[in-house]
Parts: structure tokens; sequence; C-alpha cells
């Protein structure tokens, strides 16, 4: 997962390829890496409606939308992408919800 990536020495939030045990084949994602060092696998990005996600289960479990190196895309990255990352370890996950309203307040 993107933590991985950001404990190899990634500094630079972006596009990455990860690959979790169970994965056939790894898969692009979007990294935020944090001032931290703390890496984060962002699983939607919603900004301005431009991506229709009234979907159906299928498209959920795939995923949608685009990812881009510079975080300008609305996607959802696909329930079996995430089931994949989240049952690699035994480890517990933390997931972090990043809310923001369009006049740009934040609250997570």
């Amino acid at each position: 997962d993107c933590q991985d990536i950001a404990n190899k020495g990634a500094r630079k939030s972006g596009l990455y390829f990860i690959k979790p045990q169970k994965a056939k084949q790894s898969f692009l994602v979007y990294c935020e890496i944090d001032s931290y060092g703390n890496g984060w696998t962002v699983l939607q990005r919603r900004l301005d409606g431009s991506e229709d996600f009234k979907r159906n289960w299928v498209q959920y479990k795939e995923g949608f939308g685009h990812l881009s190196p510079d975080d300008t895309t609305e996607f959802w990255l696909g329930n079996e992408k995430i089931h994949l990352i989240t049952t690699q370890s035994t480890l517990p996950y933390t997931l972090r919800i990043e809310l923001e309203d369009w006049s740009g307040k934040k609250r997570y």
C-alpha cells in the first residue's frame, strides 16, 4: 500500500503501482504522502461532479474514473482493489476521511 511506498523513501504524492499479497498483478493507485512520512492510499476523489458516481455494483467492484498524477480527476478505486489492500495484513488499517466544502474548509 502507500505506506510501503513512503517507507521505501517516496516523499511526493502521486501515482504509484502497488501489489497487495493476494493480487495477481500490480495496479495503479494515487498515494498521498504527508509531511510526516505517512502514506495514504486514496480510495475516492470527488472534486467537481465531472464523474458520474451513479453506478451499478459491477462498476463499483471494478472501479471507475481516471487517476491523474496531478490529482485533478475524480475516481473510485474499486471495491475489489480496496478488499485486496485491506485484507493483506493482520495489522489494523486506519481509514482517514477528509472532507472539503466548496469554500475550502476541511474536516477529518
